[in-house]
């Protein structure tokens, strides 16, 4: 008996890790994060889902970017966005998704990742 309530416990375990992804992120979450933030304006959020490619920046230069961030932001606001696929090659991948602003047009955008020790982030934001 006891040998079998274990087995059920490993695999409730087993079925709640591959739901949840296993802890690891994929391109489709971390877009996901990254396009609430923008919808929430909030810039430390939508920052932390990029690849970081210079680690000598000042405190001075960091508030200086985050300000930036937070103007474009609020001059190109999201009210809501879908997420409409991933395409994975390699360590490379794009997220296709939809956002609309406050008055209901609808701009598609592909968001470019790359594959990190740290997990995927956003490669580039010129989408």
């Amino acid at each position: 008996m006891k040998k079998v309530v274990i087995q059920i416990v490993v695999a409730v375990v087993c079925v709640i890790l591959v739901s949840c992804g296993g802890g690891g992120s994929s391109p489709k979450s971390v877009a996901d994060k990254a396009l609430n933030a923008w919808v929430k304006v909030d810039v430390k959020t939508f920052i932390d889902q990029f690849v970081t490619k210079d680690e000598n920046v000042s405190d001075k230069e960091k508030q200086q970017g985050l300000e930036f961030m937070k103007a474009l932001m609020e001059s190109a606001p999201m009210k809501r966005y879908e997420i409409k696929g991933e395409t994975i090659d390699g360590d490379k991948a794009k997220v296709n998704a939809v956002w609309y602003n406050p008055d209901g047009k609808m701009t598609e955008i592909n968001i470019p990742f790359v594959k990190t020790g740290k997990g995927w982030k956003i490669s580039d934001l010129s989408w």
